[in-house]
């Protein structure tokens, strides 16, 4: 009868450390399951945050790239703010103007700055220089009479500039190379 009860003790004993087996089996699995789920919780935040990385790092880029243009942008306002940049419009040009006759260019202008006109010709001429901001010639080149060499500089608008060159003769015609120098 003792030997019974210990067996019966003893089946107890081993069904309570089986219960508490399969409890500590159940909380264990419950806690590996807990973590589980807050590591895969974690690892979607991480790849949600290196695709906001990632996105930031292009708006970044785009943003320098903007800067950098901008920044070649003020460059070349302070230079034409300056009058520090220059354009060739006309080389070394020859025309020839038959007597009592004119030639008028036009010239696109599109800052504010100045034209040098410098021209030679084989008789007296006259320059006059306009705009479309006027409608009208503004400027006159000598301011009386006629010249056959020269250099003057005439302040221009933005829009289009218009240059006449005059030959008062009535009968002779004029031959007449000339430069002009935009500077904005």
């Amino acid at each position: 009868m003792v030997e019974e009860e210990v067996k019966r003790r003893e089946k107890k004993a081993l069904f309570a450390l089986f219960a508490v087996v399969a409890v500590l089996a159940l909380l264990l699995g419950y806690t590996y399951y807990s973590y589980y789920e807050a590591n895969q919780a974690l690892k979607s935040q991480v790849a949600t945050l290196i695709n906001q990385l990632n996105a930031l790092a292009t708006e970044e880029r785009s943003l320098r790239e903007q800067i950098s243009s901008l920044l070649s942008q003020i460059t070349s306002l302070e230079s034409i703010g300056s009058l520090k940049n220059s354009t060739i419009l006309e080389g070394g040009k020859r025309i020839s103007i038959s007597g009592g006759g004119s030639a008028e260019f036009d010239y696109e202008t599109p800052y504010v700055g100045y034209i040098k006109i410098t021209f030679s010709a084989s008789d007296d001429i006259v320059f006059w220089v306009g705009s479309n901001f006027t409608n009208s010639f503004y400027s006159r080149y000598p301011q009386s009479g006629a010249s056959s060499a020269g250099s003057f500089i005439v302040p221009v608008l933005p829009g289009k500039t218009m240059v006449r060159i005059e030959h008062p003769a009535p009968v002779v015609g004029a031959s007449v190379t000339f430069t002009i120098e935009y500077v904005y």
